[in-house]
C-alpha cells in the first residue's frame, strides 16, 4: 500500500480502444525522464477490450516488455464504455490529482506535465482543462479535411473563450482534477454510447467546484472521415438527449437548442423526411465545406427533435 510520502502527486489515466499508444507514451516518458518526474507521476493505461488484436499486442509490448516503474497496463475482457473505464482508472489511481487523457492525443508542449503541476501548486481550481488542438497531424489526406473544418468551426478556441461557458468545453482528452473531487462527482456510467459524458460531468462539477480552462493543449491525432463523423454524430444523439433531460437550463445555453425547439414542433414523419434529405445533402456537397457543415448541424437538431418525440410517444 502506498503511503502519503510515497504516493505520486499526479496519476495520468489513459483509456485505450483500438489505438497505438506509441506516440503518447513516448512523449510522456520523455518529459517524465527529462524533468525528473519519476516519483511525481504515474501512468495507467487500461485497454477497453480492443477488437484490433494487433494494436492490443503492440500496446501490451510497449508497456510490459520494457516497463517503467511508474507505468501500469491492464486489459478488460468486455467493453465497458468510456465513462465506466475512466471511473475504473480513477479507482486504481494513487495520485492526489488525476490527469485524464485520450489515447489518440499527444502533448503540444514539452512542459505539458509541468504546466499542470504549476496549476496544482497555484491552487486556482479543482478541475483544469488544457484544451485540444491540431498542431500535429499524423493522418493526412483530403478525406480528413472536412473534419478539420468542422472541429475548427465549432472548436474550443483560447482558454479565455472556453472559460465563458466552462462546462461546454470540458473534454476528458485533456483534463486534470483533484482526486477527492472526482470521488464525489464521478462520470455517470449510464453514458454507454458515444459522446457528451464529459460535458454532462462538467455541468455537475461547475455547480460545486472551481472549474478552470488554461492553454495547455494536446493535439488530437484521431481524425475522422466525413462518413465516420456522420455515424458518430448519429450515435451520440442518445447521450445528448440524456444531457438535455438532466440539465435543461444548461442545454438551453447551447446554440442548437433554439433550432431543435423549432423542429420539435413538426410531426415525426416530417422530421424523418428532413433527416433523409439532410443526410443526402451532407454526403452530396463537397466544397465549400460550409454546406455539409450546415447540413451536419441541422441534421443533429432534427435527430434531437426526433429523440424528444420518441420519449413522448406511447409504447406500441
Amino acid at each position: 500500500m502506498n503511503t502519503a510520502e510515497s504516493r505520486p502527486r499526479v496519476s495520468i489515466l489513459i483509456p485505450v480502444y483500438n489505438w497505438d499508444l506509441t506516440l503518447l507514451i513516448g512523449a510522456l516518458r520523455t518529459e517524465i525522464e527529462t524533468a525528473g518526474l519519476e516519483t511525481v507521476v504515474e501512468v495507467k493505461c487500461f485497454d477497453d477490450a480492443s477488437t484490433d488484436l494487433g494494436l492490443r499486442e503492440a500496446n501490451r509490448a510497449l508497456l510490459t516488455e520494457h516497463p517503467k516503474g511508474w507505468e501500469e497496463y491492464r486489459e478488460a475482457l468486455l467493453n465497458k464504455g468510456r465513462a465506466k473505464m475512466r471511473n475504473d482508472l480513477a479507482d486504481a489511481a494513487n495520485g492526489d490529482w488525476l490527469l485524464f487523457m485520450d489515447a489518440d492525443v499527444v502533448p503540444d508542449s514539452p512542459k505539458y506535465l509541468r504546466n499542470y503541476i504549476e496549476e496544482i501548486v497555484s491552487d486556482r481550481a479543482d478541475a483544469v482543462c488544457g484544451g485540444t488542438g491540431y498542431a500535429l497531424r499524423t493522418m493526412r489526406g483530403p478525406e480528413y479535411d472536412f473534419y478539420i473544418y468542422l472541429v475548427t468551426s465549432a472548436g474550443e478556441g483560447s482558454a479565455e473563450m472556453r472559460n465563458r461557458i466552462p462546462w461546454k468545453y470540458v473534454l476528458t482528452s485533456n483534463m486534470l482534477i483533484r482526486r477527492e473531487v472526482f470521488r464525489r462527482v464521478p462520470f455517470d456510467s449510464r453514458f454507454v454510447k458515444y459522446g457528451y459524458e464529459d460535458q454532462e460531468w462538467g455541468i455537475r462539477i461547475r455547480k460545486s467546484f472551481r472549474l478552470l480552462h488554461i492553454d495547455n493543449t494536446v493535439s488530437h491525432l484521431g481524425l475522422q472521415t466525413k462518413s465516420d463523423l456522420y455515424n458518430k454524430m448519429v450515435n451520440s444523439i442518445e447521450n445528448y438527449d440524456l444531457l438535455r433531460q438532466w440539465h435543461p437550463a444548461e442545454f438551453a445555453e447551447s446554440s442548437i437548442a433554439r433550432v431543435e425547439q423549432r423542429f420539435a414542433e413538426l410531426s415525426e414523419n416530417t422530421l424523418h423526411r428532413f433527416d433523409r434529405l439532410l443526410k443526402r445533402w451532407y454526403f452530396y456537397f463537397e466544397r465549400p465545406f460550409f454546406f455539409p457543415y450546415l447540413c451536419y448541424q441541422i441534421n443533429k437538431a432534427v435527430l434531437l427533435a426526433l429523440a424528444r418525440q420518441s420519449r413522448k410517444s406511447p409504447p406500441l
